[in-house]
């Protein structure tokens, strides 16, 4: 069993800010092809019309 930290809004709001520093400006397809490339080894759920 894993635990997992709740953290609050202004941490979560520091570490989004820490992590883009600058925020990109991409499309939804550029922010979908950088996060397969970050996260190729997790699962992936596509659900059609579900």
């Amino acid at each position: 069993m894993s635990t997992k930290t709740i953290l609050s809004i202004a941490e979560r709001r520091k570490a989004l800010e820490d992590r883009y520093p600058i925020w990109p400006r991409d499309t939804i397809a550029r922010h979908f092809e950088k996060a397969c490339s970050e996260y190729k080894d997790r699962p992936y759920m596509y659900i059609d019309g579900k």
